[in-house]
């Protein structure tokens, strides 16, 4: 962090020497221009997209365990998917991922790797798709991730999946579309999942999704916010010192 703002700091420095002397009305000055100059100059970092598939919509059996989603942007027009079942437990198993894209782009255009992971679950079929799938019946979806059932290849409890996903324009802020509606009594939903082998039989399944949790806003966005902030200080400060 340091390193990062030094460049800021001899700004200051210079601002100071430049024009602040003994009048503290050019100091407010000097730091509203820093403020600004940071603001503008400063890259916004987006933390990943995770979510946390808790919430079961089609009144059949919540997993016991905790399913997740997580979106992280990898260098330009990529996205990396994680599908996390490490908190998953006994039997259950992932069955289906349901993912909705930025209607400005073709889902069909995506390419979608399975980089494997640590777990040894077989590769999904991928189908791909304008609202081309339904989950439950409660929402269409642009991209289906449709996982073996098998015990040996499924993707399990204590396991998770890696993917790469690429396309022109692609970010992570690209999935952050809700769902067509699909005629149900639940949704629209950001994503959806099947979870199967619920239950102390193994033999129940849920539709599970979010609770709506809004991704947090990335550290250098609260950063340019306060910016902004002093900022609107330093002009009033300003003003009241100079009667202007």
């Amino acid at each position: 962090m340091i390193n990062q703002f030094h460049p800021f700091v001899k700004l200051f420095s210079w601002l100071c020497n430049l024009s602040c002397g003994k009048n503290p009305g050019r100091i407010v000055v000097a730091l509203a221009t820093l403020s600004a100059v940071v603001l503008v100059a400063t890259p916004v970092r987006a933390d990943p997209i995770v979510w946390q598939l808790t919430h079961e919509f089609s009144g059949a059996t919540p997993p016991e365990g905790i399913l997740k989603v997580i979106l992280k942007d990898n260098g330009s027009n990529t996205v990396e998917l994680t599908v996390d079942a490490t908190l998953l437990v006994g039997s259950e198993f992932v069955g289906a991922l349901y993912l909705n894209v930025d209607p400005s782009l073709d889902p069909t255009g995506l390419t979608i790797t399975d980089t494997g992971g640590p777990s040894s679950y077989a590769s999904p079929s991928i189908g791909q798709g304008v609202d081309a799938f339904k989950a439950d019946g409660d929402g269409f979806f642009d991209i289906l991730m449709d996982f073996d059932n098998n015990n040996s290849d499924a993707l399990s409890a204590g396991e998770s999946a890696l993917f790469t996903i690429q396309g022109a324009g692609l970010s992570q802020s690209s999935f952050l579309y809700l769902s067509a509606n699909g005629g149900g009594e639940h949704g629209p939903f950001l994503v959806a999942a099947h979870v199967q082998g619920i239950g102390d039989d193994g033999d129940d399944s849920g539709w599970v999704t979010t609770n709506g949790e809004v991704p947090e806003a990335s550290t250098m966005v609260l950063f340019g916010s306060g910016m902004l902030g002093l900022f609107g200080f330093a002009k009033r400060r300003f003003r009241s010192l100079t009667g202007r």
